[in-house]
């Protein structure tokens, strides 16, 4: 059937950035990439929402989420716009430690010339108010489209870059160089139309009736805005909001909720409702708690060391999470993270208690002396874990891959069946018997990246998918030059 009109197909997969943490998994969805090899398109979308009420650590994840991308493709540029001028440069370039790679770079990233040369900017409201920051923030997608579309179908390393990802007719997929841009809040975005009533009316004075109504209307058309400016322009966006209380009038009509799985009388603060349905995830931070060994014995759960043994320390903690709202995977599955306010997020602790709640899945059944059974030469206790995923950048990455496993199996009940059958124990065994040797399968990362930036990286990509269909036979690293013999 010949088909009507001249429409142009979009691509076949929306180039959602990996995190290579566990945002990825539990947003996403698998493709399979031009080397027959199979990825998780999740993690960071073009846009995403953060909400939640004061000290649930809003801000932590945001920028958890930032740099890693800046970590994973080093082609990206950041840019933080701070609306309620809190945030020090010092605190991110702490965060930065968390990071392989921006560890290394972190004087380079971090200069004091970093305006100018460097990989993250960082602005706030002093500078710009929110309708400037947006106007430089939109001339730049402009820009990138712009140039970049002129390139279409061919490879330019300033503007369009292939992707490991492939249409339907087998050509490869093409996206523009990612930027990643945090604003924190939008709830305290403040334009310039707001500012001139605010100059012109003392508070109280009924001229300035009006604030909120002009503030949200603004926030509104960028909301509006956004969808077409970030997908065109290569810009991926995280926002941050507040959540409070919503009182109402009426006691016998409960107020309606802004999306199904928030609690009843909650309610986003000084955003518009598009923040509810244009984000592609909604992030909503719940709660956090220190993070106790137990109620009688009050200190850190996690240890870093034998001396971390303060009483009450509330360094360590657990943020109670839920994606709200996910365009591309699941909603409404609470989520527990951990934390250190000092470090950031601890990305290995925060998968083995979400493996241990499902039966300890992928763990020796001992709770007190274990190991994982992708990496069963490492013992492991509760005092010696956080350091031991510290020291041993393989036990982290087994960490990830198990915590993968488990939440494809419990989490993605729609994913298909190779990718839920087999447990952790069975696959080390499994690709053992083949003939792989672990120390190689697990000094790989999980990050899809641009094709001419893959070929130099350091480390090649493995994804846990990847040897799930090595353990069924179905798929060979492309990186390997030859397959493995089998074990005796």
């Amino acid at each position: 059937m010949a088909r009507r009109g001249n429409f142009v197909s979009s691509p076949t997969v929306m180039p959602i950035l990996n995190t290579g943490r566990f945002w990825d998994v539990i947003t996403g969805n698998l493709v399979t990439g031009k080397h027959g090899d199979t990825i998780c398109v999740g993690g960071l979308a073009y846009q995403t929402g953060i909400a939640g009420p004061g000290n649930t650590f809003k801000s932590l994840f945001m920028w958890d989420m930032l740099l890693a991308i800046l970590n994973n493709y080093i082609c990206s540029q950041g840019n933080m716009y701070d609306t309620e001028l809190s945030q020090q440069r010092s605190r991110p370039r702490n965060l930065s430690k968390m990071y392989a790679r921006l560890k290394e770079l972190v004087d380079i990233i971090f200069d004091e010339q970093m305006n100018e040369s460097g990989q993250l900017q960082m602005t706030n409201a002093a500078q710009y108010l929110g309708d400037q920051w947006y106007s430089l923030f939109a001339e730049a997608m402009d820009d990138k489209y712009a140039k970049g579309k002129k390139e279409i179908g061919k490879k330019n390393p300033e503007y369009l870059l292939e992707t490991p990802f492939v249409n339907a007719d087998g050509t490869p997929v093409f996206a523009m160089v990612p930027d990643v841009y945090g604003v924190d809040s939008l709830s305290n975005f403040l334009t310039s139309s707001v500012e001139k009533l605010q100059d012109e009316h003392d508070i109280g004075d009924s001229g300035r009736n009006m604030e909120v109504m002009r503030g949200g209307m603004a926030k509104t058309q960028m909301m509006m805005e956004l969808p077409v400016k970030t997908a065109r322009g290569g810009g991926y966006i995280i926002l941050s909001a507040h959540v409070g209380k919503e009182f109402q009038m009426d006691p016998r009509t409960p107020p309606a909720k802004q999306l199904a799985f928030m609690k009843q009388g909650v309610k986003f603060k000084n955003v518009p409702e598009k923040f509810t349905f244009l984000v592609n995830n909604c992030w909503l931070s719940m709660s956090a708690s220190p993070y106790f060994n137990s109620s009688s014995d009050r200190t850190p759960a996690y240890p870093r060391n034998s001396e971390d043994k303060v009483q009450n320390d509330t360094d360590l903690m657990t943020v109670l999470i839920a994606n709200l709202r996910g365009k591309s995977g699941g909603s409404g599955t609470p989520f527990e993270v951990v934390v250190r306010q000092s470090e950031g997020v601890m990305h290995a602790l925060t998968e083995l208690d979400f493996c241990k709640k499902y039966n300890r899945f992928g763990l020796d059944p001992n709770p007190q002396n274990y190991f994982l059974h992708l990496r069963p030469d490492v013992k492991l206790s509760r005092t010696t874990v956080d350091k031991k995923f510290r020291e041993d950048p393989k036990l982290a990455r087994a960490m990830f891959i198990t915590f993968e496993m488990c939440a494809a199996r419990y989490l993605h009940q729609d994913w298909p069946e190779q990718y839920r059958n087999v447990t952790p124990e069975e696959l080390y065994k499994g690709l053992k018997d083949k003939g792989y040797d672990w120390d190689v399968l697990l000094d790989t990362v999980p990050h899809w990246d641009f094709v001419d930036f893959e070929r130099v990286a350091p480390k090649p990509r493995l994804t846990t998918w990847d040897l799930m269909n090595m353990y069924h036979g179905t798929y060979h690293p492309f990186w390997m030059k030859d397959k493995p013999k089998a074990a005796a």
